[in-house]
């Protein structure tokens, strides 16, 4: 375990942002909060950070309070320095990190260039279309190798293959070790990149489990799609089953208890009809996560 959130509460002018929330972030693990605006999720990474202070709770590193880990960050204000190149703005940063200064230009047009944005090199940062300062931000974020790496909102406002680009950044960072955290407002945004997911509802936990487990058929209806040689539209009605007919001799169905499945497919079987293809659905985490909200 890398990081503990244990009991976290926190209101602004009594206004509960966050309402006892306690979870953990293994390591090399990308977990993924995702709720409303205005549900707590960047105040919890603010308390994580230390920018706020939670009014109860506690937030330990390896199980310690005062254990220290090098982490990354990149909030959804703008941090970065204005007036000075791209170049420039990376090479400070690398020297702090101790990289020498004969090594600084060749490390910051690699890092440039495999992002991409090496024609950037020489622009200052406050004239940086959008993408491209996202880019740079997110460079700043992980350029000490953090353990932790605190992301919120990391995908707003950018096009699917930027999308894409982040996503696979972020997937090479786990690959290494590093403990991802980050937000959304849109659970399309995290679907096949994290392994957990945490969902909030007004400023409370509803949901904390692995993505994986959640998808599981168990977890929401069955659904079913099946294609037969001839219609087996009375056996639905048959056995109370609501079903959908996709294309001629196609259907789409669910079904709450396992006896309903096997009861159409003895139907089926009696009445010695083919099925050319049958196979369950697997259920979205944006279905996971509208079901939760309802609830």
């Amino acid at each position: 375990m890398v990081l503990e959130a244990k009991n976290l509460s926190k209101s602004f002018r009594k206004k509960t942002a966050i309402d006892d929330v306690s979870f953990k972030a293994n390591a090399g693990e990308i977990l993924g909060i995702v709720g409303p605006r205005g549900s707590g999720k960047t105040t919890i990474l603010k308390l994580i950070m230390g920018i706020k202070s939670a009014d109860r709770g506690e937030i330990l590193y390896r199980g310690d309070e005062d254990d220290k880990i090098s982490i990354g960050y990149l909030s959804q204000e703008k941090g970065l320095y204005e007036k000075i190149s791209v170049k420039k703005h990376l090479s400070f940063l690398y020297s702090m990190k101790g990289i020498a200064v004969d090594q600084l230009s060749s490390k910051v047009i690699a890092i440039l260039k495999e992002y991409n944005i090496a024609d950037y090199a020489n622009v200052k940062v406050g004239d940086l279309p959008e993408i491209v300062r996202k880019r740079v931000e997110f460079m700043t974020a992980i350029i000490n190798n953090p353990e932790l790496l605190i992301l919120d909102e990391p995908f707003l406002g950018i096009d699917y293959s930027n999308f894409e680009f982040f996503k696979k950044k972020l997937i090479e960072l786990k690959k290494r070790g590093t403990t991802i955290v980050f937000t959304s407002s849109k659970i399309e945004e995290i679907d096949n990149i994290c392994d957990r997911i945490i969902i909030l509802k007004k400023g409370r936990i509803i949901k904390d489990d692995y993505v994986e487990k959640l998808k599981d058929a168990n977890t929401l209806n069955h659904s079913i799609y099946i294609k037969t040689a001839e219609n087996i539209k009375p056996f639905f009605s048959k056995l109370n089953i609501e079903a959908e007919e996709e294309e001629y001799l196609e259907y789409k169905f669910n079904y709450t208890e396992k006896e309903q499945l096997l009861s159409l497919n003895r139907e089926i079987a009696n009445a010695n009809i083919e099925i050319i293809e049958m196979k369950h659905i697997e259920n979205t985490l944006k279905q996971i996560y509208e079901k939760e909200l309802e609830e």
